[in-house]
């Protein structure tokens, strides 16, 4: 039963977006849905584009395993978007479909370039992350061989996003973000009541702010990674100019940080309710919590809707990060669409190339902020740097994040990183004395 709603419910994205093609004529309707997006289709494909693989899997996993100290990611997501609440009518205003043109715009060619090769990588990673999770999720709910079930799911993202670019990305996003809050939901209520029913009790250390995390090497680990990682995310901002205007972005920002509290709490608090349901799982058992809750916990109907609110999840995401991929190469609508696929055919590869995905997927969330993130808030907010100084930082970025992963893996790479690139960044622009070539 549950394999078949999660088909139909795949069917039924897929004609949601279908429904989209004959809109898009243009390269700007397929990247920037001519930008004509109303705050409530905005913030729905805003909260369903960030709330991913990472959130369904990894997240629920630290929340099945330490209980809502989990949530000190999530803080950093939400911190993020109340940042970005005060730049969204700015970032309309600029008027600009992807990331590398405001890094041109106030940095230069050679910033550009870098944030361009920057994003095409660590997406392509992203991309097979949620590819492989989405194929985990299919294998469990029908008994498809992993290989299988990955190919599947990505057909079916590379599909949904060639078809129309970010209008059908939108409209599927809105209806994928009350499938998830929906779905989510009934499943907490119904295990709260299994928890007062008399369940194994939660221990003491589940309910404290910091459960078994060291508050530097655990929470903040956790902390700073989202915090910078969407503070820089390409995909939003693509999302944030294609508003109506500045007036529905800034109300779209509103309503994506209240559904990211709610659905990120609700995926916490049904992992935590999970480890009293389903105890001893191991680690990587554990990251499949959601999906056991659905299969073996929930009843039929209820299964059914939390199931298709995991495949929305994985979807929602996995198109998004693809589309923004695929804008940076091309802004064509034919070499657009065909870059969707050649994003989605490269991650297919690193999927079958390397092993340790979650860790590659890590990494390149690590890389990413300390890029992307410092140079582009600076733009913002600190007119002063200079091209020499953000193309310094962005390098520096590089550079200590590989250093890092060779020769102290263990160690949180986004710290030193972050820090040495923001302070490379503004060492170097303060000596050089020439302000970047756009503040406004």
């Amino acid at each position: 039963m549950i394999t078949a709603g999660v088909i139909v419910y795949i069917t039924l994205l897929a004609v949601v977006g279908v429904r989209q093609l004959h809109k898009t004529r243009t390269g700007d309707d397929f990247v920037s849905a001519g930008r004509s997006l109303a705050a409530p289709v905005l913030a729905s494909t805003l909260v369903a584009a960030w709330i991913g693989s990472g959130s369904l899997f990894a997240g629920a996993g630290v929340g099945y395993r330490v209980g809502f100290a989990a949530l000190w990611q999530a803080a950093g997501a939400w911190t993020a978007i109340a940042i970005m609440w005060r730049l969204a009518p700015r970032v309309r205003e600029l008027g600009v479909a992807t990331l590398p043109e405001i890094f041109e715009r106030h940095y230069g060619r050679t910033a550009r370039l870098l944030a361009a090769a920057t994003i095409v990588v660590a997406y392509t990673a992203i991309v097979a992350f949620q590819f492989g999770a989405g194929g985990r999720l299919l294998a469990l709910v029908s008994g498809v061989a992993p290989t299988t079930a990955i190919l599947i799911v990505a057909l079916c993202a590379i599909g949904m996003t060639a078809v129309a670019g970010l209008r059908s990305v939108a409209w599927i996003d809105t209806f994928n973000a009350g499938v998830m809050i929906l779905g989510l939901g009934a499943a907490v209520l119904y295990l709260a009541g299994f928890q007062s029913a008399g369940a194994r009790p939660l221990r003491p250390e589940q309910l404290t702010i910091f459960g078994t995390l060291n508050p530097i090497t655990g929470a903040l680990a956790l902390f700073l990674p989202a915090l910078a990682l969407l503070l820089g995310d390409a995909a939003m901002y693509q999302k944030l100019s294609a508003a109506r205007h500045e007036r529905a972005a800034r109300r779209a920002v509103a309503g994506w940080l209240a559904a990211t509290i709610v659905a990120e709490v609700l995926i916490i608090t049904l992992a935590v309710f999970g480890s009293a349901a389903l105890p001893g799982l191991d680690y990587g058992a554990s990251e499949t919590i959601v999906v056991r809750i659905a299969l073996t916990v929930l009843p039929p109907m209820l299964g059914v809707l939390l199931a298709a609110a995991a495949a929305a999840i994985v979807i929602s995401t996995a198109n998004s990060f693809l589309l923004a991929a695929a804008s940076v190469i091309s802004r064509d609508l034919w070499s657009a669409r065909y870059a969707v696929a050649s994003v989605g055919i490269a991650a297919l590869v690193l999927l079958q190339v390397f092993s340790g995905l979650l860790e590659i997927a890590l990494w390149a969330f690590t890389m990413y902020g300390a890029v992307i993130t410092p140079p582009l808030m600076a733009a913002f907010f600190w007119p002063r740097v200079t091209r020499a100084g953000a193309v310094a930082g962005m390098g520096t970025g590089m550079a200590v994040t590989i250093l890092v992963q060779a020769v102290a893996p263990a160690i949180p790479a986004i710290v030193p990183a972050l820090l040495l690139s923001t302070a490379v960044m503004i060492a170097v622009s303060l000596s050089s004395g020439r302000a970047s070539v756009d503040a406004s």
